[in-house]
């Protein structure tokens, strides 16, 4: 059993395991080679499919190093934390990469509600 065959087994049960609605994604240094959708978001990566220049995966491979940012909605539809991480062989040569989307929707919306509160509260102050 290599690596790869090692993520495949474990990577459907990391939303279990840590309880969150996350996208998992298993790459090798060009294409996707699994990927499991979260329940409620899917940021439409397929197997085969290469990794686009400048996102999160491809900045894991260019850099041999892990990558935590948050997405604007721009890129897939909805804002992310993606956080990206290299896999090295047994030689510690970089084959690929793994990463989780955890969806920021509801924790921007949130965002919006108080800040919206905080004009309304600044409104009503204003007009007493």
């Amino acid at each position: 059993m290599d690596i790869f065959d090692s993520y495949k087994i474990v990577l459907p049960n990391i939303k279990n395991m840590m309880q969150m609605d996350i996208a998992v994604g298993l790459t090798n240094l060009t294409e996707f080679l699994e990927y499991y959708s979260a329940n409620s978001f899917d940021l439409n990566a397929r197997p085969g499919q290469k990794i686009k220049e400048g996102e999160p995966l491809w900045q894991t491979i260019k850099g041999n190093k892990t990558v935590e940012i948050d997405v604007p909605e721009e890129l897939y539809g909805r804002p992310i934390k993606a956080i990206t991480s290299p896999i090295n062989d047994e030689n510690g040569n970089l084959i690929g990469a793994v990463a989780i989307g955890i969806d920021l929707k509801e924790k921007s919306d949130i965002r919006h509600a108080a800040e919206n509160l905080f004009g309304l509260i600044e409104e009503t102050n204003s007009n007493i």
